[in-house]
């Protein structure tokens, strides 16, 4: 099964609701800070286009399950992708 991401900033508090909420629903995600890890510009725009949104939206924490990719911002996004 492929393995589910959480792009984390632990300073946010909707990055850790969205972390809680994965976990909460069993998905234990590869945790990356992308602060100090920033993800590379081809994993930028792969989630970027997966997730169906512009560039100007893409500012915030990114979730990556099996199922999609979305922001978690609203929080409620991330649970299409549960």
């Amino acid at each position: 099964m492929a393995k589910s991401v959480i792009y984390h900033n632990p300073k946010c508090s909707t990055s850790r609701k969205t972390l809680d909420l994965l976990r909460d629903n069993g998905i234990d995600p590869e945790v990356v800070q992308y602060l100090k890890t920033p993800p590379s510009r081809a994993e930028l725009v792969k989630m970027i286009k997966d997730a169906g949104i512009d560039v100007r939206t893409a500012g915030r924490p990114f979730v990556v399950t099996p199922k999609g990719t979305r922001l978690a911002r609203p929080i409620d996004a991330v649970r299409e992708i549960l």
